[in-house]
């Protein structure tokens, strides 16, 4: 028998359903609009608005390729001499070539960053040797005078490196090397103090030395300071823009410092107008610094820089290879870029994060995490320069950042290779380039490629900074070693070292895009519209560039996708 109150217990539990599949329809319609909708970013050619000659010091990545991707994050094409024609490790770059090089294309650029080490010697390698004749010498003065003749509207930027403490490489200086480095340091020593028992000391380790080794040691020098003299001059009179004169690696105490100081003399005898000819430490990362200053005239914009240490003590400490503070090689650096140091943190342009670990302050690493992370969700842009007095993972931020989640890639910049100088250099001029560029965006396009070019940089420093250089590195040093393999010297063994490099790379590469703190969306700004940007793939290509393992030749190449911020 029909019965109505069934009926309408029925049409109840109909309406109860019906409600809440309506109610779950909403949820879930909700929940996947606010789902940002992905896309795979297409390739965007870069539109270059400048060019650059580069003369570079040696044929390795950072004195060629760095300049080169850096640039294009500022639409600069950077154009260089042909491989054939410049330096391989031992072997010199065709001077002669290369300056003729230099003739043919000065023509065709804006400016020109050039090393006289290069258009002299062959590269770096051959100037600790002093590979370049007097000839050599007067060519490159010639040749310069002659380009700013002719084309005087073309910036000339040129840069020479005062020598490094220790004797260059070769079989018959080898076994001189420690007491050449105490004669050099007694020299200054000396030269400052005037201690009668360092004179006696510096007697005993003279009389060890052969007397073509000390004298071609202190003729070394002796032609550099001359050089160095030349070319001032020639920035006197108006022939060279600007000239760098860098300082190779040093200590508190040696015949460079003499070389130094002799020159800081001679630019106040000139009376030199201020930033014309700069003395600085440094050598790999000069091109790069020059990049940067190049670009704050074009924008007539300097940076404000808000400089922050991890520890009071950072700034003062001496580094492996440096003669002077932590502090006073990052002033230099930002005067070279053109940029202005401030005391106040809201009005920089970024914020440089310097941290350098020793095993004193390893345990307060994560209060440098959390310091840093503050600064990044606060909105500040921060580039990190991330150096352990040890050449050691374990003293480094990288890891803590990694492991507490701290959003990688809004990092404006990043660096932890080799030296102080090189390191502070190398980040200095990537976030000087990048924060000028974010001021001079023109259009979505434009961003998407100023993002994809930076990223791609900041990927390869994270990849070969610290993967590299704090893990693999030793990984295949003792690999290589096992099998009697020099690893200074690969030679036959060099495709052999190069398949063990690119199957470790690869894994890493894995790694850090599998990490959450490298993956996390970046929010990117055009006029009102805002975006979510992440790398979705890696693919890298790496190679050692030289017959060693010291360094890495590594070009990733990034998938990105991007969406709309819909939250």
């Amino acid at each position: 028998m029909f019965n109505m109150q069934d009926l309408k217990k029925g049409d109840k539990v109909k309406s109860k359903i019906i409600a809440s599949f309506s109610i779950f329809l909403i949820i879930t319609c909700y929940f996947f609009s606010t789902i940002p909708s992905y896309k795979l970013m297409t390739p965007i050619p870069i539109q270059y608005q400048h060019k650059i000659l580069l003369i570079p010091l040696d044929s390795r990545p950072p004195c060629t390729n760095f300049v080169i991707d850096l640039a294009k994050i500022v639409n600069i094409e950077i154009i260089i001499p042909p491989d054939e024609i410049l330096d391989n490790y031992k072997t010199p770059a065709n001077q002669i070539l290369v300056r003729q090089w230099l003739k043919d294309n000065i023509k065709n650029v804006n400016f020109a960053i050039i090393s006289t080490d290069m258009l002299i010697h062959g590269g770096l390698m051959a100037s600790r040797l002093s590979e370049g004749s007097e000839n050599d010498i007067v060519d490159t003065l010639q040749l310069l005078q002659e380009i700013h003749n002719q084309y005087p509207s073309i910036d000339l930027y040129a840069f020479n490196i005062i020598p490094r403490l220790w004797v260059g490489d070769s079989e018959e200086t080898k076994k001189y090397q420690k007491s050449i480095l105490e004669f050099s340091k007694l020299k200054d020593i000396i030269y400052t103090f005037h201690n009668p028992i360092d004179i006696e000391r510096q007697k005993e380790v003279e009389a060890k030395l052969p007397a073509n080794i000390k004298n071609n040691y202190l003729t070394l020098y002796t032609e550099n300071e001359k050089l160095n003299k030349e070319l001032i001059n020639l920035a006197q009179k108006g022939v060279l823009k600007q000239l760098i004169i860098g300082q190779d690696d040093g200590q508190s105490f040696g015949i460079p410092n003499i070389i130094k100081r002799n020159l800081q003399h001679y630019l106040w005898q000139k009376n030199i107008a201020e930033n014309q000819v700069i003395i600085t430490r440094g050598t790999d990362e000069i091109a790069l610094t020059i990049l940067g200053s190049i670009n704050s005239t074009l924008q007539h914009h300097q940076p404000k820089i808000f400089v922050q240490y991890n520890d009071e003590k950072a700034s003062s400490i001496v580094m492996p290879y440096m003669p002077h503070s932590v502090a006073t090689t990052a002033k230099e650096k930002i005067e070279i870029a053109k940029g202005i140091q401030t005391t106040s943190i809201d009005s920089a342009d970024f914020v440089l994060y310097v941290y350098i670990g020793t095993k004193d302050n390893m345990q307060n690493r994560y209060t440098s995490m959390q310091e840093l992370k503050k600064l990044l969700e606060s909105g500040y842009k921060v580039a990190l320069v991330d150096l352990s007095e040890n050449f050691e993972a374990s003293e480094t931020l990288f890891p803590v950042l990694k492991a507490n989640h701290v959003p990688l890639n809004q990092l404006i910049a990043y660096s932890g290779w080799n030296t102080t100088s090189n390191s502070l250099g190398t980040t200095i001029t990537q976030a000087t380039l990048f924060t000028s560029k974010l001021h001079n965006i023109t259009s979505e396009r434009d961003l998407e490629s100023t993002y994809l070019n930076h990223l791609t940089f900041l990927t390869s420093r994270f990849l070969e900074d610290w993967y590299y250089l704090k893990s693999s590195h030793e990984k295949i040093d003792r690999l290589l070693k096992a099998q009697n393999i020099d690893v200074y010297d690969l030679n036959d063994s060099y495709n052999f070292a190069n398949a063990q490099l690119q199957k470790e790379m690869l894994q890493q590469s894995r790694i850090l895009l599998n990490d959450s703190a490298y993956t996390i969306p970046i929010k990117i700004q055009y006029n009102d519209t805002y975006f979510l940007l992440k790398v979705k793939d890696i693919n890298i290509d790496v190679k050692y560039p030289w017959q060693r393992t010291f360094e890495i030749d590594l070009k990733p190449t990034l998938s990105f996708v991007i969406a709309k911020d819909i939250s």
